[in-house]
């Protein structure tokens, strides 16, 4: 059976920004019964790669350009994983491995060695990936009610509508994220966020929020959408990040922009 340790170090990661990160890569890989040196020590250099990537997709994806594609991919109906991965190959398609030391004992190999990363030409071969696509819901859009005329307009104001919940829910989706970070427990209530339900109906799209079991949160939408529900669910990611998952009640145009 393989036993693997694996070290990721992020160089620059502390650089705002950058077009170019530096990855230090390590990983210790076991060798099977009559494995040839050159193979264990090249599955420990593709491990040391793949994760350090990983690692670096992830915190990409908070940084605004990222998040900008990440909106193209759901607006082309695409499934978070599959942004994920798109994003991971991107990196690796402008990524460059330099070997420091490959350690043979004779039963593992010690890899060490380090990644340069162009981030700038991974995003912008997303970018371009995306642009050239076309949404397949826009082709069957349906109309909207009162404007037959103009087809899935109503669709794309729903759209617009549930984007703005959204943003006016970043509050407690931070909230509960440094609850869980401090406590390593998912917060049960608003109260134990420091916040109250008057705190958030003050805002444009949000009626009622409660809290549910796992730190799912519960929002009751207004305005055009009254009564319409919307649920952010926390799911615990690598190295302590939390990602969040979207469902909604509401119709929109493309069917990922609520993942």
């Amino acid at each position: 059976m393989r036993s693997l340790v694996l070290s990721i170090m992020l160089v620059l990661g502390s650089v705002a920004h950058a077009e170019t990160e530096t990855l230090g890569l390590e990983a210790i890989e076991m060798a099977r019964a009559g494995e040839a040196a050159e193979l264990v020590c090249d599955r420990a250099r593709l491990q040391a790669r793949e994760k350090s990537l990983a690692t670096l997709a992830t915190r990409l994806k908070k940084e605004d350009p990222y998040k900008q594609v990440l909106d193209a991919a759901r607006w082309q109906g695409e499934k978070r994983d599959v942004f994920d991965q798109r994003l991971v190959e991107a990196l690796q398609t402008f990524s460059r491995v330099h070997d420091l030391d490959s350690d043979w004992t004779g039963k593992h190999c010690i890899y060490k060695g380090y990644m340069e990363v162009d981030t700038a030409g991974a995003f912008q071969l997303l970018s371009d990936e995306y642009a050239r696509e076309e949404p397949p819901a826009r082709k069957e859009a349906d109309p909207a009610p009162d404007l037959p005329g103009l087809p899935g307009l109503g669709l794309i104001t729903n759209g617009s509508a549930l984007a703005q919940a959204l943003a006016e829910l970043s509050v407690v989706k931070m909230g509960v994220t440094e609850y869980r970070l401090s406590t390593g427990e998912w917060p049960r209530s608003l109260a134990e966020l420091g916040m109250t339900v008057d705190d958030i109906r003050t805002s444009q799209a949000i009626g009622d929020v409660r809290m549910e079991k796992g730190g799912v949160v519960v929002a009751t939408l207004k305005g055009k959408l009254q009564g319409e529900t919307l649920t952010l669910t926390p799911l615990p990611g690598a190295f302590g990040a939390i990602n969040w998952e979207c469902s909604s009640s509401v119709r929109v145009l493309g069917s990922g922009f609520c993942n």
